[in-house]
């Protein structure tokens, strides 16, 4: 027998958050930049980059986790016997408390 439990979203780690790919993408440019230019990219060029990829304005940093739609947590199937492993610190089969 299973029981539906809730836990925390291993993506956004129960924050309903992640971090934008495209802003990663940019992050890592402008790191190289800076190692090659000795500073960051200008307001300008930062803007030219993401006009180019189809961002009229600066994207969010963070949007709603896509694994558990921005509620930070998921359903997960889990037996009876670790349910009651979980809560009681027991292991069903055995009987013997776990130390």
């Amino acid at each position: 027998m299973e029981v539906l439990t809730r836990e925390k979203c291993k993506e956004c780690y129960g924050t309903g958050l992640v971090y934008s790919g495209i802003w990663k993408e940019f992050n890592e440019l402008d790191d190289q930049y800076k190692k090659e230019h000795g500073h960051f990219m200008s307001n300008e060029d930062c803007e030219a980059w993401f006009r180019e990829r189809g961002y009229h304005k600066f994207p969010s940093e963070e949007h709603s986790c896509g694994e558990c739609e921005g509620s930070g947590l998921i359903a997960v199937w889990k037996s009876i016997d670790e349910i009651a492993s979980m809560v009681f610190n027991i292991g069903i089969h055995t009987g013997h408390i776990k130390p």
